[in-house]
């Protein structure tokens, strides 16, 4: 599955971005570029998946899969696929995948940390072990633990049971070395959960390919509990309160209210005390998130159009290819506004030449 997800993204990106672009998304950067690229190459949904994997390690992996010829490396730095990684890639696709990384992470992440403690409070418990070690050690998630069992723990072996069965028929549909990776990961009672590099070694699988497959497994949980609430009436409390990621920064939010009241990007800059490129980097993802934002203060709408046009000719997301296209009449600000705007039509299922200004 490791694999797979990482040449999706050279395909998806061929060769217009760098390794350190593929990391950035999979480890959930929150910078525009990266917002960007994540919509405009539809990775949107690997956005944060991966937020421990380490640069050096990423880079030593493309290194191997270059070797193996499956892709090769432009410059060090740019990968795309050959015959050989295309090929694996259409044996393998990705259409079973239930990652939503960019709408979903955050409260992804808050479930896992709340499903293994409340599985091990549980199986604590039911054995008579009243004091033990937490496998989470955040406060917020320990009181909503406390929480639940105190509303929703009222026979301590009927709700075991009752979670056990829950947790049964949530995983009783998953891939067998995925359900045993999230077995085994599992503390409680008497038994502790494996770590990561156990359960390599168990399943003789990389580190890499056991995280992302124990992270699908999460996604996996919290797209059943969200959408049929109803078959896991215990489960579905960990995720009643959830809510899908705000795509816009509270910085970037800042900066679009003071757009809103007149001020120019050099006047919004000075007022924060950030660069006027941070500005331009906010009105991005902006105008890459936001419904109806007004880009025609940076770009009349018939130079909008040459844009759009040029980027649909190209075939290309590439910055550079494009600016060249256009013989450098817009600022890269300007370009990115409009493959901003773009995006968020295209997400919308709707078209940009078609809407409305």
């Amino acid at each position: 599955m490791f694999f797979t997800i990482l040449l999706s993204c050279v395909d998806a990106m061929n060769g217009e971005r760098t390794i350190s672009g593929i990391h950035n998304l999979l480890t959930g950067k929150r910078s525009s570029q990266t917002l960007q690229d994540s919509k405009g190459y539809r990775l949107d949904h690997f956005f944060g998946i991966y937020p421990s994997l380490e640069k050096k390690r990423l880079k030593r992996i493309f290194e191997k899969l270059a070797d193996k010829q499956i892709l090769v490396i432009d410059q060090h730095q740019y990968p795309f696929l050959v015959q050989k990684g295309k090929n694996f890639l259409l044996q393998q696709g990705t259409s079973d995948f239930y990652f939503s990384g960019l709408r979903n992470q955050q409260a992804v992440q808050l479930l896992k940390s709340r499903f293994l403690l409340l599985v091990q409070t549980v199986a604590n418990v039911n054995s008579g072990k009243r004091n033990f070690f937490p496998v989470i050690e955040d406060r917020k998630v320990q009181l909503w633990v406390k929480s639940f069992y105190k509303q929703h723990v009222k026979n301590k072996s009927n709700s075991a049971f009752l979670i056990y069965e829950e947790m049964f028929s949530l995983i009783d549909d998953l891939e067998d070395l995925e359900a045993e990776l999230f077995t085994y990961r599992l503390s409680g009672g008497p038994v502790i959960g494996f770590t990561r590099e156990q359960l390599a070694r168990f399943c003789q699988i990389t580190i890499e390919e056991v995280d992302i497959r124990l992270e699908h497994v999460f996604h996996y949980i919290y797209s059943k509990l969200s959408q049929s609430p109803q078959s896991f009436p215990k489960l579905r409390y960990c995720v009643d309160d959830l809510h899908p990621s705000s795509l816009v920064t509270q910085s970037s939010e800042k900066t679009f209210q003071f757009l809103k009241h007149g001020l120019s990007l050099e006047e919004i800059a000075g007022k924060r005390n950030l660069k006027v490129s941070t500005i331009q980097d906010h009105i991005v993802e902006a105008a890459l998130v936001m419904k109806n934002f007004p880009i025609e203060q940076f770009i009349d709408y018939e130079d909008q159009m040459l844009i759009f046009h040029a980027a649909e000719s190209l075939k290309t997301m590439k910055l550079k290819s494009i600016y060249q296209y256009l013989d450098g009449r817009y600022t890269y600000f300007q370009l990115r506004i409009v493959l901003a705007k773009k995006q968020h039509e295209t997400d919308q299922g709707g078209s940009y030449a078609s809407a409305e200004h």
